[in-house]
């Protein structure tokens, strides 16, 4: 049923030969997310090799001794990284390959760190998430594993179903929650009612919200807005009552994610818009405006931008787009009434390049129809670009300084004033020379 590129054929190849060059009686196998994209015909090279009766940094080792591998590295235990297990990382041929030992769990009620202990197959199995990651491909046999016996027909009939009592399962670990719902969304799975009811409950609720660091449901929810299906998966999160844990709001805040899900449940985007992220980050908080601030340290901050530093942990390129977009969302909702070149080229400079995502959001918020907010949103795009001010965060200032204090006999602050100016002359006129700048400067028609 798996059909081996040559790559991958090789690699088995040699991963036998290392067993049987050692005198080993090990039974590897392929874990996971690997065997179900083969299934489905998928290409992956999200290859974790299991180990029987070894450790994974033992039989790496002995991989690497004869083989062209530019690197061996161990991943140490980092629960906050979901790494409960030390696994053996080996470059192999350009891609990355995991060794660990086949393992059983067992998780306490406080913590989503469990104790660890070498387990049989079954019990590999029946801690995975779902019963469509839970299948094998033994490398000795050359067979798939379906040892949960639910793992090959869930797929089939495109059923997200739990190997274990799905209530158990979140609140062992409340991260596959998230994992669920990215799984669903992208391979346009049917959870069951069973599982669903888990996901809503507020146990599993309140395991994620205080077993999960924010790092790990950022990462999740960074993988869903980029991921296939976003818009199903956000679908699934606000029904499911999980945006509140995406998008913590500090105690004592107003909740306006409703209106930001309504907001965003219009745009319609590709799952291969590489935007996503910025545009439907700031449309679910598009509602937080200005006026809302909290105190961080000494510093007062933007509501918004606490929850995209704080609760979504984002980069701060990252954060600055999506705060960019937040920041000019008023001015850019007025330029569909009142265009004005002078105050959109100032959304332009803040947000250079990503200005069009100010654009796409304030438009879906101005108007309710997504036929009509496309259309004004393609419009007001073409009179940006009409004005030839799309790239005015690049223009280079006609003079420069010291010029504008030699010419005019300033100093100080009116350096600052008139260099402002200037740009602003450029802005309105795009083919304007120096020597035009020059003779308007000269004609004295600034700070009359």
């Amino acid at each position: 049923m798996i059909r081996l590129t040559n790559f991958e054929a090789q690699l088995c190849k040699d991963l036998l030969e290392v067993a049987k060059n050692n005198n080993l009686t090990t039974v590897l196998r392929i874990a996971g997310g690997w065997v179900r994209d083969k299934i489905l015909g998928l290409e992956s090279h999200d290859i974790d090799i299991t180990l029987d009766n070894m450790m994974g940094e033992e039989f790496a080792k002995l991989f690497c001794q004869n083989k062209d591998i530019s690197s061996l590295g161990k991943v140490r235990i980092n629960p906050e990284a979901s790494k409960h297990l030390e696994t053996a990382c080996v470059r192999y041929n350009g891609i990355d390959l995991d060794f660990v030992n086949l393992r059983a769990e067992n998780y306490t009620e406080s913590s989503r760190i469990p104790t660890i202990k070498i387990g049989t197959p079954l019990d590999d199995a029946m801690r995975r998430d779902l019963t469509i990651n839970s299948m094998f491909y033994n490398i000795n046999t050359g067979e798939i594993e379906d040892l949960t016996g639910f793992g090959l027909i869930d797929l089939q009939n495109k059923i997200a179903r739990t190997p274990l009592d799905p209530l158990n399962t979140f609140l062992d670990d409340p991260l596959r929650v998230l994992r669920t719902i990215r799984f669903a969304a992208r391979f346009e799975l049917t959870i069951l009612a069973e599982v669903q009811n888990a996901i809503e409950s507020k146990p599993v609720y309140y395991s994620l919200l205080n077993k999960i660091s924010r790092e790990r449901i950022a990462k999740e929810y960074y993988l869903i807005i980029k991921g296939k299906n976003h818009m199903v998966s956000l679908e699934k999160l606000y029904n499911s009552g999980l945006f509140p844990v995406i998008f913590k709001i500090p105690e004592g805040y107003p909740n306006f994610l409703q209106q930001g899900y309504r907001l965003v449940s219009k745009i319609q985007r590709s799952s291969l818009d590489e935007n996503n992220l910025y545009i439907y980050t700031a449309g679910i908080l598009a509602f937080y405006d200005k006026q809302l601030t909290i105190k961080k340290g000494k510093k007062d901050m933007h509501l918004y931008e606490y929850i995209t530093t704080e609760s979504l942990k984002m980069s701060n390129l990252d954060n600055q787009i999506v705060c960019g977009i937040l920041n000019n969302l008023p001015k850019c909702i007025e330029s569909f009434r009142n265009f004005n070149a002078l105050e959109f080229s100032e959304i332009i400079c803040e947000l250079k390049q990503h200005w069009e995502l100010c654009v796409i959001v304030s438009g879906y918020i101005a108007f309710d129809d997504p036929v009509v907010a496309e259309q004004q949103i393609l419009s007001l795009c073409e009179v940006v670009k009409r004005h030839e001010i799309d790239t005015c965060y690049e223009d280079k200032p006609l003079l420069n300084g010291n010029e504008l204090k030699n010419m005019l006999s300033i100093t100080g602050k009116d350096i600052g004033k008139y260099s402002k100016e200037c740009l602003k002359w450029q802005i309105l006129n795009r083919n304007g020379t120096r020597e035009e700048l020059v003779d308007y400067l000269k004609k004295g028609s600034l700070f009359k």
